[in-house]
């Protein structure tokens, strides 16, 4: 709930409280990772990223978060073409597709 109303501090919490339970939870560490993002912390979003992909490495949606925060977060263009790719090759949904082939 915090998470989709944008009050990310809170949501992070959350996050590691779930985590706490669910360590290996991909769709969890991605949204928190997100919500690093959103609250301006590029590099702690990063983190989370590399720890999700490290248990599943071909999730599109950490790839294309991942890519999306070394481009405009740490203005990584080459690390980010990486991950664009990488999601395009995983054959992803129409909407992330999209935005990959955008950058």
């Amino acid at each position: 709930i915090y998470y989709d109303h944008h009050v990310y501090p809170e949501a992070i919490e959350y996050y590691r409280r779930a985590l706490e339970l669910r360590p290996d939870d991909v769709n969890v560490r991605t949204d928190m990772g997100t919500a690093y993002w959103y609250s301006g912390f590029a590099d702690q979003a990063v983190a989370e990223y590399e720890t999700a992909l490290k248990k599943q490495p071909n999730y599109a949606p950490t790839l294309m978060n991942l890519g999306i925060v070394r481009l405009e977060g740490l203005k990584d263009a080459k690390g980010a073409v990486k991950y664009f790719e990488k999601t395009l090759q995983l054959n992803p949904s129409p909407q992330q597709k999209e935005k990959a082939q955008l950058f």
